[in-house]
């Protein structure tokens, strides 16, 4: 029944989340399967339902980050709705987080967009509007085994909605598990990014505070090894 939320659809929807996490070939599998058509029906169905709306973002987050698949996100009507949870105050933070996610990868290759250009002005826009009013969590909402979907949205060129989420995405892991991902900032090279968009001019001072505030962790870890 639609809108019916039991233990089988929730570890259907962690099953295909983690599956398809850095596995692109999964991922494509996942669309010439006809699954895009269907989480879009799910995602609306189960609108009051956060914890199945974080599996399925979660998923479509896992598409966005590859670039030959974005292609298959550029459906207006799913970016709009996205869009619309990233506005909507009333929903859990962890919600908006994937849903800025999706919206974030899509918006960082300006060359890539197919759809109007004001949706991407818009998207550009909310991203950083709803990001700076994100509370701090105390909770773990998200692990990455790897930073490297991250280095594209921390060039010094991207706009400031894209380097503001995944500079968030970064403090929040950071401040959560310092020693486990520091050294996984380094391997990735996500250090130096950092470092970039610190000391560069054109970072927003919003930006600016939250790498400063992720290096001193990075720092300070380090240390205490």
């Amino acid at each position: 029944m639609v809108g019916v939320v039991d233990s089988t659809l929730k570890f259907a929807l962690s099953a295909l989340w983690n599956l398809t996490d850095e596995m692109p070939s999964a991922a494509r599998s996942f669309i010439q399967c006809q699954g895009l058509e269907l989480y879009e029906e799910v995602l609306e169905s189960y609108y009051n339902e956060p914890t199945i709306q974080q599996k399925i973002l979660g998923l479509l987050n896992n598409i966005a980050e590859v670039k030959e698949l974005q292609g298959d996100l550029m459906d207006e009507d799913l970016l709009e709705h996205i869009l619309i949870l990233l506005k909507d105050t009333q929903v859990e933070v962890g919600v908006r987080y994937f849903a800025g996610g999706i919206l974030a990868h899509l918006a960082s290759r300006a060359e890539a967009w197919t759809l109007d250009q004001e949706l991407r002005d818009a998207i550009l826009k909310q991203l950083h509007e709803s990001i700076i009013t994100w509370p701090h969590l105390e909770r773990e909402m998200v692990s990455y085994r790897s930073f490297c979907p991250f280095c594209p949205l921390l060039q010094t060129q991207q706009p400031s909605g894209v380097q503001l989420w995944a500079v968030w995405a970064i403090h929040l892991v950071c401040s959560q598990n310092t020693s486990h991902y520091s050294s996984m900032l380094e391997k990735d090279g996500v250090t130096e990014l950092l470092k970039a968009l610190a000391s560069h001019p054109d970072t927003h001072n919003d930006i600016k505070r939250l790498v400063v505030s992720i290096l001193c962790m990075v720092e300070g870890g380090a240390q205490t090894l």
